[in-house]
């Protein structure tokens, strides 16, 4: 679970199925929904079929630059997601039992 602090997130699923954990909602998502995932709310999500495509949004810009460092490793992702502002608040929720 994370937290963004700078930009509101969304998800358009082109193909597949997923889960999100949005706050304490859970919304399940085919192929041609639409989630919502607003700064400040805690959320993830899973991939629930066997492939899926999606496109991400967010707004303002800025979000990619954590994807262009590459992280390799847990403790890089963690960091770079801390660099753009996004804090991890818990455990991905299929891990937190």
């Amino acid at each position: 679970m994370h937290v963004h602090s700078r930009e509101d997130e969304w998800f358009y699923i082109a193909e597949g199925e997923a889960t999100f954990h949005v706050g304490d909602r859970t919304l399940r998502a085919r192929s041609g929904a639409f989630i919502s995932l607003p700064r400040g709310i805690p959320h993830t999500f899973t991939v629930k079929s066997a492939r899926a495509r999606f496109l991400m949004l967010n707004a303002p810009g800025g979000f990619e630059r954590m994807f262009a460092l590459a992280p390799s490793s847990v403790d890089d992702a963690v960091a770079a997601l801390s660099h753009d502002g996004i804090e991890i608040v818990g455990p991905h929720l299929r891990d937190a039992s």
